[in-house]
């Protein structure tokens, strides 16, 4: 088993370049003859392979190329010293070699504090003062030990100039190394292995600058390992198919000093008092000028930094406290038509009935409204929307007694009316507004609606079920057609019995097979790469063939048959995407949705449990959907979300950004991915769409959250997504949702080759 899984590595690029680079090695010091040759051929190696990987893997980061550069002008530079050291049988200093060791670190210091990420923008840049500071208290460490001898034992400017830049560019790698370090988010095995071979070469630098001013090293000696392994952790890390995505373009985490960023401030602005102690008595001004100097450099930027930080910290939680507001406001708002929404409607509806004054209801759903959308497509239809919205909200006092319900259904709440003729006389008078047609884009399109009516006289009825009647109301005037309105009568119920007999039908379908999984892909922003999959519950009725999801979705919820339907969609998508993980020979996620109900059930931990050890599926292969509205109830949900965490799945919180956002338990609860709702999507190319997206993925992010983006309907948001630091994305743009087999099908393809841009 042991020897299969060597066999497997080495046919792995980046591994077999790693153990060639560690029998190099070995020869190095085996076979003396062979060492100018290998010490080159390592290093340029090296090169080599990082160019390979970058067009192989198509990596859009150029700074590797500045490394593979920097490195093989680094090799130049052995090539020259030893043809050099042969022709004067000497090993003179400075020489045309220092030329190409100077130029290739440079490259190599430029090419990693590329990869490391951006240093951010404007005047006050978090990430170059951290770097900064380190490579200060680098430098008092550097001072006594090589710095300060070093320019004591030049005889000449040249000489000490070149002697003093090496520990000089050491000191400025140092300090973007820490920013390689310090950048958020899992590490990839690329950025390890880069940050590995960069941590050796500095070591050797500092021993080898040691050893020269004492004139004990000589080519061979066994700290010559520290360069051929740094060469090869290098060149490896350019072979590893990570290097494409070490870093992510977001800079929200530099606002703030985290627990690290504080040790690592805290221990820079320390360094210089005990390197001061253990320094002694000053020997010449140098030692003066050097240590008060380097005093001051670190005490402004350790104060700056830390000044900034809580500067950056207090706009960071106004704009949280804004955008919790904005999200507030959102929540109970429509997001199309700046009308209310059925929440807000429903509780002001049942104000209305609380204090007993006599209230009516308005059901209005819009008729042929999808001949809209089919002719003229979504842009049309939703100015469609806006335009009716407008129309009912002349006629109505107050603004906040309408509202739309969804698609193309609008809600009005008739205040102190006093009869049934007083509400008629109100839809009398939308329709009046309806009366002109709506102009878009040259195209005249006729308003028609059918009004449900419902007059409650000092009943005592639910805000729900008035709702309930005005929605059997309205089907009554559709039904009798031409825009007409209807009042409910207790007759109406009849229109409701369909809806109970698909009730009906729904219990024991999922015993009778009739619910099946299907599944709809989800690709990662960057790397347009299939990594996801989303298992949604389909209902094949023998009689009436699929039913849609919104038809018996909020029956089963209603039921409580929801829960039987998601642990069958669960145990049967987790076998499927087991089955697809060992085909594709990659990661695959598997998300699937939980109800609020069984956010709050420990029984579901159970289930959960079960369906992953039946499938064989990896826990950190699932994520579990959780709808906004679960999170209310805190209490309830918390534990068991506790739970799910301990057993290794990811959480995700479902449609974030359209009911009951609540941004402070983003920190409080185990969430690891924000599925961002299709409303937030939909208005990303409005200014103050984009401006709300943009928020609340640098809240995310600032979190190390995740994001997915769901409802992309349009490719064209996919590089608006890319630019702002989304994770992934759905939609139907990308890919519908499909049974098992036709998914298998286009599995293959999804895998090997990337979406469309």
């Amino acid at each position: 088993m042991l020897a299969a899984n060597l066999r497997n590595k080495l046919t792995r690029p980046w591994f077999a370049f790693l153990c060639a680079g560690l029998v190099a090695i070995a020869a190095y010091f085996a076979i003396p003859d062979w060492q100018d040759g290998l010490y080159a051929g390592v290093g340029l190696a090296s090169s080599v392979a990082i160019v390979i990987g970058w067009k192989r893997y198509r990596a859009s980061q150029r700074a590797w190329l500045a490394i593979a550069l920097g490195l093989a002008l680094y090799s130049f530079g052995d090539i020259a010293y030893s043809i050099i050291a042969a022709l004067t049988a000497s090993e003179p200093f400075p020489s045309a070699a220092d030329g190409f060791y100077l130029a290739g670190e440079v490259l190599i210091v430029i090419g990693v504090g590329r990869l490391a990420g951006t240093i951010g923008r404007g005047l006050y840049r978090p990430a170059l003062l951290d770097a900064a500071l380190v490579a200060t208290a680098g430098a008092f460490i550097a001072w006594p030990l090589v710095l300060d001898p070093i320019s004591a034992q030049v005889t000449d400017p040249l000489s000490g100039l070149i002697a003093l830049s090496y520990p000089i560019v050491d000191l400025v790698l140092v300090g973007v190394l820490t920013r390689h370090f310090l950048y958020p988010g899992k590490k990839t095995l690329a950025s390890l292995l880069l940050a590995a071979g960069v941590g050796v070469w500095l070591v050797v630098d500092l021993v080898y600058a040691v050893m020269s001013l004492t004139d004990g090293y000589a080519s061979g000696d066994p700290i010559d390992l520290g360069w051929l392994l740094a060469y090869t952790l290098v060149g490896a890390a350019g072979l590893h198919p990570s290097m494409a995505a070490l870093v992510r373009t977001s800079e929200t985490h530099e606002v703030t000093v985290s627990n690290g960023r504080l040790v690592l401030i805290g221990a820079s602005v320390t360094i210089p008092v005990f390197v001061f102690l253990l320094h002694g008595p000053m020997v010449h001004a140098g030692d003066y000028l050097a240590f008060g100097l380097g005093s001051v450099i670190i005490g402004v930027l350790g104060s700056v930094r830390l000044l900034g930080s809580l500067h950056s910290s207090r706009v960071l939680l106004a704009a949280q406290d804004s955008l919790q507001g904005e999200l507030d406001r959102r929540a109970r708002t429509d997001h199309l038509t700046g009308l209310s929404n059925r929440q807000s409607i429903v509780e002001r509806l049942a104000s209305d009935l609380a204090s007993g004054a006599p209230t009516a209801l308005m059901f209005l759903d819009l008729d042929d409204f999808k001949r809209v959308n089919d002719a003229f497509g979504h842009p049309a239809g939703d100015a469609f929307l806006r335009e009716v919205a407008e129309r009912i909200r002349s006629v109505i006092r107050n603004p906040d007694d309408v509202a739309r319900l969804g698609g193309d259904e609008f809600a009005v709440v008739v205040s102190r009316c006093v009869d049934e003729e007083a509400a008629v006389a109100v839809a009398r008078r939308i329709y009046d507004a309806f009366a002109a047609d709506v102009r878009l884009d040259g195209h005249h399109f006729r308003i028609q609606a059918s009004i449900g009516i419902v007059w409650c006289g000092g009943s005592d009825l639910t805000a729900d079920e008035v709702l309930s009647r005005a929605d059997i109301a309205m089907y009554r005037a559709k039904e009798r057609g031409d825009g007409s309105y209807a009042l409910f009568e207790q007759a109406m119920h009849d229109s409701a019995l369909d809806r109970a007999q698909l009730r009906s039908d729904l219990e024991g379908a999922v015993g009778r097979g009739e619910i099946t999984p299907w599944f709809q892909p989800i690709f990662d922003v960057t790397t347009r790469r299939l990594v996801a999959v989303e298992a949604l519950a389909r209902w094949n009725h023998p009689a009436r063939g699929l039913v849609a999801p919104d038809d018996f979705v909020p029956i089963a919820e209603l039921s409580g048959s929801i829960a039987e339907i998601d642990r069958l969609v669960l145990r049967v998508a987790a076998g499927h995407v087991a089955d697809w993980i060992d085909m594709i020979g990659a990661p695959l996620q598997l998300h699937v949705n939980i109800t609020p109900r069984e956010a709050a059930d420990p029984a579901t931990v159970d289930a959960i449990a079960a369906a992953l050890d039946e499938a064989k599926l990896p826990a950190n292969c699932l994520v579990v959907e959780v709808v906004e509205t679960a999170l209310i109830d805190e209490t309830a949900v918390a534990p068991v979300l506790a739970e799910l965490k301990a057993l290794g799945v990811l959480l995700s919180i479902d449609d974030f950004g359209s009911r009951y956002a609540v941004l402070t338990q983003l920190g409080r609860l185990p969430i690891d991915i924000v599925k961002l709702d299709r409303s937030l999507v939909a208005g990303v190319e409005t200014a103050e769409g984009f401006r709300l997206l943009e928020g609340i993925l640098r809240l995310a992010q600032s979190l190390r959250l995740d994001t997915v983006a769901e409802g992309v309907e349009s490719t064209a948001v996919m590089p608006i997504l890319r630019r702002l630091g989304c994770t992934a994305a759905q939609g139907y743009s990308l890919g519908r949702p499909m049974p098992a087999a036709d998914f298998e099908r286009r599995l293959v393809k999804w895998s090997r080759e990337t979406l469309s841009a």
